[in-house]
């Protein structure tokens, strides 16, 4: 049979789960700059960024015997003593091209070229973002390392492979042929929506929210819906209570 590449779509990634990122390294960098006394930063950032083994790091740290390592710990003295001479877009920016840090990134070969365009481009828009509302570069480290925890969309859609997405990560997007597994897995409808204050949400505003989440599934298709019968995997799991999108779809389709 052909072989045919696979692409799963999540609906929101977290770039805190995966330290190899832009913002992530600068992060560690922009940290060592600010505290220059963090020496298991530094260390960190030798490993991480610079690929320093760690017994040449033990060395340097020991008796300061290991040229490579100072030579990293000179570039950081100067960025420290350049801080307060430029703007803090422009010394943040200084820092990721001072390293390579984005070529260092590429050279991992865990993002593709868009996704490391789409890193760059947030970095660059978040350093101009925390210089407009005047901060300093250790309020700076701080925003950076808030942003790494929050999620945000990838919008990254290879049309070359077969996409497998979330309803909400499909909304806006079409393709010729959508095919809806899991209709027949049985789950209990119920559960909060987080929208600054977590709010209970009444059982018929979580089933009209899951008729409409379906309808977006359904109306992805341009030219032909597969809807897959796989009751026979979830037949033995089935507890009272539970309810599965095949129940919801139909009822729904229906009633109208």
């Amino acid at each position: 049979s052909e072989n045919i590449a696979v692409r799963p779509q999540l609906h929101f990634e977290n770039l805190e789960s995966n330290k190899a990122s832009v913002l992530q390294w600068v992060t560690s960098c922009l940290r060592y700059i600010n505290n220059p006394v963090n020496r298991l930063e530094f260390a960190g950032v030798l490993r991480e960024v610079f690929g320093i083994k760690s017994k040449e790091i033990v060395r340097y740290f020991r008796n300061g015997v290991s040229e490579i390592c100072r030579s990293i710990d000179s570039i950081f003295c100067k960025l420290r003593e350049q801080r307060f001479n430029v703007s803090l877009a422009k010394f943040l920016l200084k820092i990721e091209k001072e390293f390579k840090i984005s070529r260092k990134i590429s050279e991992l070969g865990i993002y593709n070229d868009k996704e490391l365009i789409a890193q760059k481009e947030r970095f660059i828009e978040l350093c101009y973002v925390a210089e407009s509302i005047n901060m300093t570069s250790l309020q700076a480290e701080n925003f950076f390392y808030e942003q790494l925890k929050l999620p945000i969309e990838n919008d990254d859609v290879d049309e070359d492979c077969i996409q497998f997405l979330t309803f909400h990560k499909s909304k806006g997007l079409e393709w010729n042929v959508v095919i809806l597994p899991f209709l027949y897995r049985p789950r209990k409808l119920g559960g909060y929506l987080n929208s600054g204050n977590i709010t209970k949400i009444s059982d018929d505003d979580i089933y009209n929210n899951e008729c409409r989440l379906l309808y977006v599934a359904c109306t992805r298709a341009k030219e032909k819906l597969i809807l897959c019968d796989d009751s026979h995997i979830f037949d033995d799991k089935k507890r009272a209570g539970m309810i599965t999108s095949a129940q919801i779809l139909f009822e729904h389709a229906n009633s109208v």
